[in-house]
C-alpha cells in the first residue's frame, strides 16, 4: 500500500512535467510557424516595393491621381479603383513623395487584412487554421501580384476580410456594433471595387435570414447604398457602360459550383483558364473538407464563407460579364479560410488507409505551393514586371551626353515617358521604324531607340548593329521579359543636333 501510494506521488509530477513540456513544444512549433511565415509574407511585399512601376500602375497615377478628384470621380473607368486613387492623392501625390509609396495603399492594407483574420481564426478556430490561413496567403503567386500593385486589390482584400469578420461575429454575438463594421467594410468595398456589391449582398442575405437582424441591419444597408450610391453619382453612367468591357472570359455554366476551386487554384499558378476543369478538380478536395468541417464545427462560418462566394460566381455567370482572377482576387479571402480548415480536415489522424492517402495529397500539395513560391518569389523581388524605370534611365543618361532623336517601339510608350520626364520621344509609325532607324539620316546625327517586345512587332536592328550602336537589356519577369535601349552616337561634330 504504502509502495503503491509512493510509486503515485513519483509519478504525477511526472506526468504533470511532460504535459508542460508538451504545451511548451506546442508554443514554441507554434510561434516558430508565425514567424516563419511572417517574415515570408513581409519579405514578399515589400522586397519589390522600390522597383519600376508597370503599366496598370502608370496609368493609375497618370489618368486619376495625378490629375486629382475631377479625374477620380469625372468619368469612370474600370482601372479607376476609386477609394484607392483618393487616396493616392491626398497621401502621396500632395505631398510629393516618390511613386514607390503609392504602393503602400496596398501592401499594407493587405497585411492587415491578413493578420486580421489570421488572429481571428486562432481564437475561433484553433491554431492550424490559422496559420494554414496565412501560409496560403503568402504563398499564393496571385496575392504576391496584387498586393504590391500600386492599386486598389489590398484595400479590397483586407475590406472583404474585416467583413467577413463581423458578419460571423454579429451572428454569433448579435450587436449593433457588428453590423455598423459589416456595413462600413461593405461600403469602402464598393468605393474600392463596384463588384464588391455581389459579396456584400450574399453575407447580407445569410444575416437577413436572423429576424433579430433584420431590421438593424437592413437600416445600415439603406445607409451603405445611398452612400454607394452618392460616390458614383456623376460617373454613374460611365459605371453601368463599363460592365461591358472584354478583359477576360465570360464565366462557363459551371463556374456557381467550380468558380472557388478555379479560383483557388490561379492562386497559386497563373493565367489559368476560368473554363479549366483539371485545376478546379485538384483543389476541390481541399474546398469540400473544409466545407464539411465548418458545417460540422462551425456552421455559420461555413455560411458567410459559402454563400458570398457562390452568389458572386452565380450573378456573374448569369450576367455573362467578363472576368479575370483579379477583378474578384477579394473572394480570396472566404475561399482560403475554407481551404485552411479542409487541410486541417485532411491531415487529422484517424485509423484509415483513407487518412494516409489525404495526408498524402495534401503533403503533395502544400510541397508543390512551396516549390512554386520559392521559384516564383525571387523572380517577382530581384524583377520589376515592367522595366519602365530602368529603361528612361538609360535614355536619359545618353541623351545627356548627346542630345539626339529617341524613338520607341512599344505597346504603351507613355509608361517609359512618365519616367522621361522632359524628353520628348519622336513618333515614326510602325511600319516605318526600321526604315527610319536604318536611314542616313539617323547615322549623322545618332539615335536611341527603345523596344519591348510584346503586343507590337519587333524591329530589326541588325542595321544598329553594323554602325557600332550600344545596347543595354533590362530584365523584367512579364510583357516581354525584357525592354532593351539602343544608342548610337552622333557622328563626330554633330553632337548638338537633335
Amino acid at each position: 500500500m504504502a509502495h503503491a501510494e509512493e510509486q503515485e506521488r513519483t509519478l504525477i509530477p511526472r506526468a504533470r512535467a511532460s504535459k508542460r513540456l508538451a504545451i511548451s513544444s506546442r508554443q514554441i512549433g507554434l510561434a516558430t510557424a508565425y514567424a516563419v511565415v511572417g517574415t515570408g509574407l513581409l519579405w514578399s511585399r515589400f522586397a519589390e516595393i522600390k522597383t519600376s512601376l508597370w503599366h496598370d500602375e502608370i496609368y493609375t497615377v497618370q489618368h486619376f491621381i495625378d490629375p486629382g478628384p475631377s479625374a477620380i470621380f469625372g468619368a469612370y473607368n474600370p482601372n479607376d479603383h476609386v477609394l484607392f486613387s483618393l487616396l493616392g492623392w491626398l497621401t502621396v501625390h500632395s505631398t510629393g513623395l516618390g511613386d514607390s509609396a503609392y504602393r503602400l495603399w496596398s501592401i499594407v492594407p493587405f497585411i492587415v487584412g491578413v493578420v486580421l483574420v489570421t488572429f481571428w481564426l486562432h481564437k475561433r478556430g484553433g491554431a492550424f487554421s490559422a496559420v494554414a490561413f496565412a501560409f496560403l496567403c503568402t504563398t499564393s503567386t496571385l496575392l504576391v501580384t496584387l498586393s504590391i500593385e500600386a492599386r486598389g486589390y489590398g484595400l479590397a482584400f483586407l475590406e472583404m476580410a474585416v467583413m467577413t469578420i463581423a458578419a460571423y461575429e454579429a451572428l454569433t454575438r448579435p450587436s449593433n456594433r457588428s453590423l455598423t463594421v459589416l456595413a462600413a467594410a461593405g461600403v469602402l468595398g464598393c468605393w474600392t471595387l463596384p463588384t464588391f456589391i455581389l459579396p456584400l449582398f450574399g453575407v447580407s442575405s445569410v444575416l437577413l435570414r436572423r429576424r433579430a437582424l433584420r431590421r438593424p441591419l437592413a437600416a445600415r444597408l439603406v445607409v451603405a447604398l445611398l452612400a454607394i450610391g452618392c460616390w458614383y453619382a456623376v460617373p454613374a453612367r460611365d459605371l453601368l457602360s463599363s460592365s461591358g468591357q472584354q478583359f477576360g472570359v465570360p464565366l462557363p455554366w459551371h463556374a456557381p459550383f467550380t468558380g472557388a476551386a478555379d479560383t483557388l487554384a490561379a492562386a497559386f499558378l497563373l493565367s489559368i483558364n476560368a473554363a479549366a476543369l483539371l485545376p478546379a478538380l485538384l483543389v476541390m478536395p481541399v474546398l469540400i473538407a473544409g466545407i464539411l468541417k465548418l458545417r460540422r464545427e462551425l456552421p455559420v462560418l461555413a455560411l458567410i464563407t459559402v454563400v458570398p462566394v457562390v452568389f458572386t460566381f452565380t450573378a456573374l455567370t448569369i450576367s455573362r460579364l467578363y472576368v479575370e482572377e483579379r477583378f474578384i482576387s477579394f473572394l480570396l479571402v472566404p475561399i482560403l479560410i475554407v481551404a485552411a480548415f479542409g487541410l486541417q480536415a485532411l491531415v487529422t489522424p484517424r485509423p484509415a488507409l483513407g487518412w494516409v492517402l489525404s495526408a498524402m495529397y495534401v503533403g503533395a500539395l502544400v510541397a508543390t505551393l512551396l516549390l512554386v513560391f520559392t521559384v516564383l518569389s525571387p523572380q517577382f523581388t530581384r524583377m520589376p514586371r515592367e522595366a519602365n524605370r530602368d529603361a528612361a534611365r538609360a535614355v536619359s543618361s545618353w541623351f545627356a551626353k548627346a542630345p539626339r532623336p529617341v524613338i520607341m517601339n512599344t505597346p504603351h510608350p507613355a509608361d517609359v515617358r512618365y519616367y522621361l520626364r522632359h524628353i520628348l520621344p519622336r513618333t515614326v509609325r510602325a511600319r516605318d521604324l526600321e526604315q527610319v532607324l536604318c536611314s542616313q539620316s539617323v547615322t549623322t546625327t545618332g539615335v536611341i531607340f527603345v523596344q519591348q517586345p510584346h503586343g507590337v512587332d519587333p524591329v530589326n536592328t541588325s542595321c544598329l548593329t553594323r554602325r557600332g550602336a550600344k545596347v543595354q537589356v533590362f530584365r523584367q519577369w512579364d510583357r516581354g521579359l525584357h525592354i532593351s535601349v539602343w544608342e548610337l552616337p552622333p557622328r563626330t561634330g554633330d553632337s548638338g543636333r537633335t
